[in-house]
């Protein structure tokens, strides 16, 4: 259960930004960029976790 819940989780965290990015005028790179929004939603998601780079 806990990996189908962290699975789906990760999936909305990069589903969400595309669409929140669809609705804007910003580029396919940089600050607005999909790839941005999307990490900044994976690192929100994760800290919330617990879960930090060189933890595992």
């Amino acid at each position: 259960m806990r990996v189908r819940l962290v699975a789906t989780a990760a999936t909305d965290a990069i589903r969400i930004p595309l669409e929140t990015w669809a609705a804007t005028e910003a580029g396919v790179t940089g600050e607005g960029s999909p790839a941005a929004l999307a990490l900044r939603c994976l690192r929100q998601l994760l800290g919330g976790m617990g879960w930090s780079p060189g933890r595992g």
